[in-house]
């Protein structure tokens, strides 16, 4: 079977090479297995240590801690700096339709995944109101939070049930800090029931302001969840 399924890998892989997901160089041997990114696009990348960041809002800090003593959040963790390949791919996998790379790009929260699931009860990504997710078809956070579980071989639960965004809000993209913490704060989260007790992990593509993440964070706490913690693949520096 294993042998059979090598052969069918590489078939495809001859009729439709991989392309990096950021710039479409096609991957070349010896990046078929690594991932989304051609090999400069890979070496592009920030990965954000959580030592140095903030454990509440995940921006890196002089002083780890200091910055959100008022935040729901029980803890933040983004994987990456927010910028480069990462910025293009995510544009692609968001608004060109390409929800292929959710695969390759939810993979990459694999490791933060694997450290943080002991703490949680259940894996919850954040909802997308109904009229944007049936413009778009997808939901890109349940896409990167099936592709991360999968990788990091963790039997966390995910529930795509437990929260609901009321209202739409125009895209965020192109807006300045001040207009996407305006749009955040109104926007209106309800948790379901199953929460009470529950330690919750939310998942999402991107860490901006922080207030979506908040938001859903109060609705999760007031439906009596014990704690909530938040992973992102990347955390905006500006």
């Amino acid at each position: 079977m294993r042998l059979l399924w090598a052969a069918a890998r590489a078939a495809a892989d001859l009729l439709w090479p991989r392309r990096c997901a950021a710039c479409d160089q096609t991957l070349v041997d010896e990046e078929q297995g690594a991932g989304a990114f051609c090999a400069p696009c890979a070496a592009a990348l920030e990965p954000l240590d959580p030592v140095r960041c903030c454990p509440r809002c995940a921006l890196p800090q002089p002083r780890p801690g200091t910055c959100c003593a008022g935040s729901p959040l029980s803890r933040a963790r983004a994987a990456y700096c927010y910028g480069g390949p990462l910025r293009q791919a995510l544009f692609r996998l968001k608004w060109q339709d390409r929800d292929d790379l959710a695969g390759p790009l939810g993979a990459l929260l694999a490791g933060p995944l694997r450290a943080m699931a002991p703490r949680c009860d259940l894996l919850v990504p954040v909802p997308l109101h109904r009229q944007r997710l049936a413009e778009r078809g997808y939901n890109q956070a349940v896409l990167l939070a099936r592709a991360a579980r999968r990788a990091a071989g963790v039997a966390l639960p995910l529930r795509c049930d437990l929260l609901r965004r009321n209202t739409p809000g125009p895209p965020s993209r192109g807006l300045g800090r001040a207009a996407r913490l305006q749009r955040a704060a109104a926007a209106s989260f309800v948790a379901r029931g199953g929460v009470a007790g529950r330690r919750i992990l939310l998942l999402d593509d991107v860490l901006t302001t922080g207030a979506t993440a908040r938001a859903c964070a109060a609705a999760l706490r007031a439906a009596g969840a014990e704690r909530v913690e938040v992973l992102t693949l990347c955390r905006t520096l500006a």
